[in-house]
């Protein structure tokens, strides 16, 4: 065993080697005690388990003596090939290597799987059985987002981009320009994410029929519709129809008409928030959003919040009665009238 003083030296005390740092041969690998332990210590074994000095058992080369780590691939093969995740494509020609990847997919949404298993496939592929229609469907079909990982070819194909956005209308910012451009490309990618139109081309954001088919689909998307459809009332009235808070996307002026802000209230309580403050001093409105939600009574005018009928009503839909006597105006309801909803509210149901 070597003693202390065959340790290589850091400048210690009765050390005969050169200081530390970065003279004249100095070894930075060699100066390492920890390097030194990891070498020396006898419990420390070649390969194989060892015992740690601890009564437990551990891999040689996770104790770092030197002995390198096994290699997961064993002929261009992983070991774990015959694993859904285990890279069989080495090694083999294009048809085996396809074959391998189609059942490796096939294996990952039989059993689960993530994006970053699907994503090691694509990256080990060859960009040959990449290209494959049928193996690039396989792969889009299930994760559309790994678009961005294909070639540029691929990326300006129509099929494979159609497969990519019918799975993930977001992997449109992945396509061509070209393709970004396609009308019909984008009206599948507009149907599967909110933010489809977003990457859309600027003629298509300003198309009626594609803004429309998005805001039907997902209200929120009026946010990326021209500014000339953000101001058109049928459009706009689809898309507070699926999503009331996407009223506060419309033109200024649509956002004060009193019908679209019904309608936006009907399917959204809590839109009322972003409206004027004419349409929150709207008794009907209100009173359309309180019944759907008694926290919308917040939002309020400060003339409703002192209404009774509208604080009677945010009571006795709230299961919360101390909330809404938090946000209403005490003063100007008759406590007796409060103290009697509040009791309706949480024992017996509406006054």
């Amino acid at each position: 065993m070597q003693t202390y003083d065959d340790r290589p030296s850091f400048g210690m005390p009765g050390s005969k080697g050169k200081s530390r740092g970065k003279g004249k041969g100095f070894d930075h690998r060699a100066a390492s005690g920890t390097q030194w332990q990891r070498e020396n210590r006898p419990d420390r074994g070649a390969a194989g388990e060892q015992d740690n000095g601890k009564g437990r058992k551990g891999k040689g080369w996770m104790r770092g003596n030197g002995a390198s780590r096994p290699s997961q691939r064993e002929g261009g093969v992983r070991a774990d090939a015959g694993s859904p995740s285990g890279n069989s494509n080495r090694g083999c020609d294009a048809d085996e290597e396809k074959q391998q990847i189609l059942d490796r997919v096939a294996a990952f949404k039989k059993e689960g799987f993530s994006k970053l298993d699907l994503l090691e496939i694509v990256v080990e592929a060859s960009p040959t059985v990449l290209a494959n229609t049928e193996v690039a469907q396989a792969i889009l079909g299930a994760c559309g987002s790994l678009l961005k990982n294909f070639s540029e070819a691929s990326r300006n194909d129509f099929e494979v981009v159609l497969w990519a956005v019918e799975n993930d209308g977001s992997a449109l910012s992945h396509a061509s320009v070209a393709m970004r451009g396609n009308k019909e490309v984008v009206l599948r990618a507009v149907q599967t994410s909110q933010h489809a139109l977003r990457f859309a081309s600027k003629e298509l954001q300003s198309d009626a029929a594609v803004v429309l088919q998005a805001v039907r689909s997902h209200g929120s998307a009026l946010q990326f519709a021209s500014d000339d459809l953000r101001a058109d009332r049928a459009v706009v009235l689809e898309a507070c129809k699926q999503n009331g808070s996407a009223l506060r996307f419309a033109s200024e002026a649509l956002r004060a008409d009193g019908e679209l802000v019904l309608e936006a209230v009907g399917s959204c309580p809590t839109s009322l928030e972003h409206v004027s403050e004419e349409h929150r001093d709207n008794k009907e409105i209100v009173l359309t959003a309180v019944r759907r939600n008694h926290r919308t009574f917040k939002f309020a005018s400060p003339t409703l919040l002192a209404d009774r009928e509208v604080f009677l009503t945010a009571l006795a839909h709230g299961k919360d009665g101390s909330e809404v006597v938090t946000w209403a105006r005490p003063k100007r309801i008759d406590k007796d009238i409060a103290l009697l909803a509040y009791r309706f509210a949480k024992e017996e149901g509406p006054p």
